[in-house]
């Protein structure tokens, strides 16, 4: 008879792909308009690409919301240029297991592009 010890690690839950449900460009210079360029790569791959130009202004109005800018879940990296400013997100490292669809914000202030982001669970997306 043996008697065997040692300590069983769980592997932790792994993270969903994330869905990216809505991508959201904002210019909240009120002084001068800029052209953003927004690339979303999976695997370095390009598989989203955009420039638009936001004018200066209203953030209300100087704003641009894609919806589904990609079909399908998958483990993206989100890009957003503009002038001397950079900013970007991987979106798995955002998502949990519970809230994998995303809704990304960048939106460029006076001196710095920020990004902010809201998750929530894409099963509840099919009840609406």
């Amino acid at each position: 008879m043996g008697v065997v010890a040692g300590c069983l690690d769980e592997e932790p839950e792994p993270k969903p792909e994330p869905r990216i449900e809505y991508l959201e460009i904002q210019n909240h210079r009120h002084d001068e308009g800029d052209v953003f360029t927004v690339l979303i790569t999976e695997h370095g791959e390009t598989v989203f690409e955009d420039h638009v130009e936001l004018a200066a202004g209203d953030p209300r109005e100087s704003v641009v919301l894609y919806e589904d800018p990609v079909v399908e879940p998958g483990d993206y990296e989100v890009v957003v240029e503009v002038a001397e400013h950079k900013a970007s997100v991987e979106t798995k490292q955002v998502v949990s297991p519970e809230e994998d669809c995303l809704y990304l914000d960048f939106y460029l202030g006076s001196t710095t592009l920020h990004v902010e982001y809201t998750t929530w669970p894409c099963d509840s997306d099919a009840t609406d």
